[in-house]
């Protein structure tokens, strides 16, 4: 029994910062104080999102920032508060992910990272679009005009850039906020930046996918303390 104790209180001194050489009802305090503060974390960060992005099952990744908040998101940003504050309480990770959103790296996308742009297309003024496509593109359209009218690119280029560009504004209106990854977001980025790259007004997608990766670090985060949460009660539950 005593080993099992001995075993059991190391593994919480492992667990909990600033504890090792804390003993008996004082590390008893610790770890009830510990706890609180893990809950008051993810009870802060839980609310640091929109509620349709807590909920799972109702939450696409954008229906926390919807389409036309997406496209108008330039009209609301704070330049004196920036987003990584707003979206999460652990700044590292967010700056890290970030840094490789704003990274001026050589584009990895192409049409097969993307479902249902095969097949017929629908001619849609200068530029012919798959049928997925168009009720995306009508939208942008009604809300910004034609984001391609500034680009002097070849128009077979330029098709083919718009198009990944809707495909990339479709999926992040379409996925739940647990169906995104990294790689997803370094995807969309890369469709974003071919756009910018040829002088397409869509500035506002940019602003928008910081927002979504700011909401998927802090889903991240939040598990890894509930995780950790739950390792310290099952410790000291054994202890």
């Amino acid at each position: 029994m005593r080993e099992q104790i001995s075993e059991s209180t190391k593994n919480l001194k492992d667990l909990i910062p600033a504890c090792n050489k804390v003993q008996g009802a004082l590390l008893l305090d610790e770890i009830f104080s510990y706890i609180q503060s893990l809950q008051r974390e993810i009870e802060l960060q839980f609310l640091s999102l929109e509620p349709a992005a807590i909920n799972p099952r109702t939450n696409p990744a954008i229906e926390a920032f919807p389409l036309k908040d997406m496209i108008l998101v330039n009209a609301d940003l704070n330049p004196t508060k920036p987003e990584v504050a707003i979206c999460c309480n652990d700044e590292m990770p967010i700056s890290d992910l970030l840094t490789k959103i704003e990274a001026d790296e050589e584009s990895k996308g192409k049409f097969s990272d993307f479902d249902g742009l095969d097949g017929d297309r629908i001619k849609h003024g200068k530029y012919s679009f798959p049928h997925s496509l168009i009720p995306t593109l009508e939208t942008i359209i009604d809300a910004c005009g034609d984001i391609s009218a500034t680009s002097k690119m070849n128009p077979s280029i330029t098709e083919m850039v718009y198009i990944m560009f809707c495909a990339s504004v479709k999926e992040m209106n379409d996925l739940r906020l647990e169906e995104i990854t990294e790689d997803r977001i370094l995807k969309w980025r890369d469709a974003i930046k071919d756009a910018l790259r040829i002088s397409f007004k869509v500035d506002f997608a940019m602003e928008h996918l910081k927002k979504i990766a700011c909401a998927y670090i802090g889903q991240i985060e939040r598990q890894k303390l509930k995780d950790l949460a739950m390792r310290i009660s099952r410790e000291v539950h054994e202890w």
